[in-house]
């Protein structure tokens, strides 16, 4: 954790069939089972004494990417569980023509000398492939930390159809699962596409060699022409050329690719820069996504989105004492956060994935939780599928916070799902009081946390796919609140008061629940006789329906 302090304030301002059991007892049932399976499934990951948070936070298992043309594609991380098979569907892996893949893997301190792979239809999940492969001594470097691998796919995959690859590994005497979608495409161009994306993100950091592409430009008067977190074909020349910044790469290019199709690719490039015409060293995390097309003729650039998000440093932003402002750099608006603690004295913030916390009394900021981006190296040990959220801060400076998405370090590394922890301000330490584990993709969570997510009375409730639940974060006790309703009939009001469902065992709808968060209770709004009614959305505290 690091503290400085300043002058100023940062901010002003699947359905149940009917039968004859009585409800109360099916309710009891039901929550006895969930607390068995809850247990079962969590408490080996609940550890509401360790520190979570620290100087540290390395990734320990190996990180595996495609090599084509030396460039790092689709990194895959490590899971404990091939349960977790659901995340191969965030990229495609296409196969070389012999249906050959190359691999690279960033050892992080481990050896190995074999792998494990097996290929299966995603559709039966019949198994197709399953071999082992020696790893020669020659392949490792030790020098760079790397083991190149590469193997040949059987013939018993058909073209054009996506398949789940599993690779296994042992590391330290756990068996680690790597996923990705593979394709063997009779025909593509991914390997011209993957250098016209490259080739257009390199043009933008020199003036001259981005004038070629202005022909692209669809420059629109809708667009912000001074915003830089967001950066599009419909905006400026400066705007696409890092502005005045002096911006330079200092990090490789990290390749995903979401869609190969014959003729049509979604391509994202991740790479981490400076700017040069600082007095101090500024550091920017940028995501370049592509949408690109080919037509036997030429390429067209149909989408090109630029996300930028500056990292904050502390130690060097200056205060402006005047406007009693703190300076945030280059950040998108909507990914920031606050909340203030009831008797005013501290206040927390999240901007991106990262969470601080202001004492007014002592004039102090603190970091609370922030991987620490500080080179090239650390970029890449950093997972790209997670995210924070706060949730609440105290008068004495607690603040309650989750860490959702992919856990890339300490005893729950190799795991999806959802940590909650609580700062302490007076020992300055995070700890983990809960760990949630759910085999779902990060996109999923995300969009999950987006529709519900509270935390009150010492109460966790979130939504997870067609469910609520509550969980009791110090005793570890957890109930479910809403089961088996129809996602779309699902809303919850903007200030977490209030979730609302249709969860009717009939193909209409007749009835809608209403479930308060403050105080537990649920009211029901029943349908007229000829009607049925369903669930649209909240406006503040009011229902549409």
């Amino acid at each position: 954790m690091r503290t400085i302090n300043f002058i100023k304030k940062l901010f002003r301002g699947n359905r149940f069939r009917s039968i004859s059991i009585p409800p109360f007892v099916l309710a009891i049932i039901a929550f006895i089972v969930t607390i068995f399976l809850f247990n079962k499934y969590t408490y080996e990951n609940l550890n509401p004494t360790t520190i979570y948070y620290d100087e540290d936070m390395n990734s320990s298992f190996p990180i595996v990417y495609q090599i084509k043309n030396g460039s790092k594609i689709n990194e895959m991380r490590g899971f404990t569980s091939d349960k977790y098979n659901i995340v191969s569907n965030d990229t495609i892996t296409l196969l070389e023509k012999d249906r050959k893949l190359n691999l690279l893997v960033k050892n992080n301190g481990n050896t190995f000398n074999s792998l494990n792979y097996e290929v299966r239809d995603r559709t039966s999940n019949l198994l197709l492939e399953r071999s082992k492969l020696e790893i020669p001594s020659s392949n490792y470097n030790r020098t760079l930390d790397e083991t190149n691998v590469s193997f040949t796919i059987q013939n018993l995959i058909r073209p054009n159809t996506a398949y789940l690859l599993t690779i296994k590994m042992n590391v330290t005497g756990r068996e680690i699962y790597y996923f990705t979608n593979i394709i063997n495409r009779t025909r593509t161009n991914i390997d011209d596409a993957i250098s016209m994306a490259t080739d257009f993100t390199e043009k933008t950091f020199n003036v001259a060699s981005a004038s070629e592409l202005v022909k692209y430009f669809e420059t629109s008067m809708n667009r912000d022409m001074r915003e830089m977190y967001s950066v599009t074909l419909q905006q400026s020349f400066e705007q696409m050329t890092f502005a005045n910044t002096g911006m330079r790469r200092i990090s490789e290019y990290y390749y995903d690719i979401y869609q190969a199709q014959e003729y049509s690719y979604n391509i994202a490039i991740h790479y981490l820069t400076e700017s040069t015409k600082t007095t101090h060293r500024d550091l920017f995390v940028n995501r370049d996504e592509y949408v690109l097309r080919w037509d036997d003729m030429r390429w067209y650039y149909m989408k090109f989105n630029r996300h930028t998000e500056e990292i904050l440093n502390l130690e060097n932003k200056p205060y402006d004492e005047t406007k009693n402002r703190f300076y945030l750099g280059i950040t998108d608006p909507t990914n920031l956060e606050k909340i203030e603690s009831e008797n005013k004295r501290f206040f927390a913030f999240c901007k991106k994935n990262e969470i601080y916390v202001y004492d007014d009394e002592k004039k102090t900021m603190t970091s609370v939780f922030s991987y620490r981006i500080s080179d090239a190296k650390s970029f890449a040990n950093v997972p790209k599928n997670y995210g924070v959220k706060l949730m609440s801060v105290s008068d004495e400076g607690e603040v309650v916070y989750i860490l959702y998405g992919y856990n890339s370090s300490g005893r729950n590394e190799g795991n999806m799902g959802i940590g909650i922890f609580r700062y302490n301000s007076v020992q300055n330490i995070s700890v983990e009081n809960i760990f949630l584990p759910i085999y779902t993709t990060f996109q999923s969570l995300k969009y999950d946390i987006s529709r519900l997510c509270v935390f009150k009375n010492n109460q966790f409730i979130f939504k997870s796919y067609n469910k609520v639940y509550s969980i009791n974060v110090d005793t570890s006790e957890m109930l479910t609140l809403a089961d088996n309703f129809d996602e779309n009939k699902f809303a919850a009001s903007t200030n977490s008061r209030y979730f609302a469902f249709n969860n009717d065992t009939e193909e209409v709808s007749k009835h809608i629940n209403i479930y308060n968060i403050d105080d537990g209770r649920i009211t029901t709004i029943d349908a007229k006789d000829d009607d049925y009614i369903e669930v649209v959305t909240f406006m503040n505290d009011d229902l549409f329906y």
